[in-house]
């Protein structure tokens, strides 16, 4: 997929058990998990006890509290009568704190059912909807518009400054309301934001060449390089990102073993474990090399994940796909057997050279996953290989 194209996700960054969401076209929810990419049409519920927040490419941020519902309707949609894009949320309950930082020409807003409220860039708000159906809007820092009346005939706009706080009841009428601190959602984003600015903003020395890729990729780069690997500079590839895996996966690590296969369109979609994964797993291509074994070289157009898979009977494999890839199609040109012959070695060799699977030290669980399971729409969690240092069985695992 080409950088230059409108293409966005939204994605679940921190998660309490209990959040899950709803697809358009799924027969139930699913649970939340990390790195849990959401697109238009998706539903994010939280429970009694559950909160969670999600993330967009351009730093948008979005926390709901708990027992809120909340639906992504369109990102970046394209509109009729205007340049600007428009991104739209229906919050049909609870309560959401919003860090908004728009994407160029966007139309950010709320819509609830009594109001509809129009965010503007680098704004803090929170926006909650009551049992009752009608409708607070606060705004912590910079400015909203909150637009309200009985009909489409009969609209009125108000414009919301910092420190304000309004609410539009049942009767549509605007009322302005004291502003409401220290509740418990409210030291909840505090400490959220508290951690935030400890671990996300100025803390990582980022390579100059790093920041010609997209703003994904940069964000990346600002928020997790330092705090999770570090940058390496190679005369074949530039600068690439090793990730200090030895630090939390002691008895090995692989690109694309922790996490889970979910659908996404019709395609499978590669929800990554790891807290860095996002931007790593779905811009770029993973690279094995002797010298500082997985590499991360980043990349400008978006994928689901970059892997090659397996086909054996009835079951399916995969492993990470590397730049020798190219060299592997290139020889089945030439001679298709030297090409299935090295498929073959790297899910012997777990795509490390000179490293068996059936080694003492590292021994495989299966985990075996059917087509028909893969291609079905209400079988999850697909899991991946799982490396442990006492397990019985050996050979591959899917």
């Amino acid at each position: 997929l080409n950088a230059k194209e409108n293409f966005y996700y939204g994605y679940i960054t921190y998660v309490e058990k209990g959040c899950k969401v709803k697809r358009e076209f799924s027969p139930s929810p699913e649970e939340a998990v990390l790195n849990f990419p959401l697109i238009p049409g998706d539903v994010i519920f939280t429970s009694e006890n559950s909160r969670c927040e999600i993330q967009f490419d351009n730093g948008t941020i979005i926390r709901l509290d708990k027992n809120t519902e909340l639906k992504i309707e369109t990102i970046l949609a394209q509109s009729l009568t205007s340049r600007w894009k428009i991104t739209t949320f229906v919050l049909n309950k609870g309560r959401v704190y919003v860090m908004n930082k728009n994407y160029r020409k966007e139309m950010f807003q709320f819509i609830t059912p009594n109001a509809a409220i129009k965010l503007k860039d680098n704004s803090v708000s929170k926006i909650e909807v009551d049992n009752k159906g009608e409708t607070y809007f606060q705004v912590i820092r910079g400015k909203g518009y909150i637009k309200y009346g009985p009909n489409e005939k009969n609209l009125k706009t108000k414009k919301v400054q910092k420190a304000e706080r309004v609410l539009v009841n049942a009767n549509h009428q605007l009322i302005p309301q004291e502003l409401v601190k220290d509740t418990d959602f409210d030291l909840w984003n505090e400490v959220m934001n508290e951690h935030f600015r400890e671990i996300h903003w100025g803390r990582s020395k980022i390579p100059g060449p790093i920041y010609k890729f997209p703003k994904a990729v940069i964000y990346f780069a600002e928020k997790y390089a330092n705090r999770y690997g570090e940058w390496i500079y190679t005369d074949l590839f530039g600068y690439v990102w090793k990730p200090h895996y030895s630090n939390y996966y002691p008895s090995g690590w692989m690109p694309y073993t922790y996490g889970r296969w979910i659908l996404i369109n019709g395609q499978l979609f590669w929800v990554p474990a790891e807290p860095w994964g996002w931007v790593p797993y779905h811009f770029g291509v993973w690279h094995w090399t002797e010298k500082w074994g997985w590499v991360w070289i980043p990349g400008s157009a978006f994928h689901y994940g970059l892997v090659s898979w397996l086909y054996a009977g009835t079951y399916i494999g995969w492993r990470p796909w590397t730049l020798w890839d190219y060299w592997y199609w290139y020889s089945y040109l030439i001679d298709p057997y030297y090409y299935y012959w090295n498929n073959w070695y790297y899910y012997e060799y777990r795509g490390i050279p000179g490293e068996r699977v059936s080694s003492p030290e590292r021994k495989v669980i299966k985990r075996k996953i059917t087509k028909n399971e893969l291609k079905s729409p209400t079988h999850k969690p697909y899991s991946c290989l799982l490396y442990t240092s006492d397990a019985a069985d050996e050979g591959l695992g899917v």
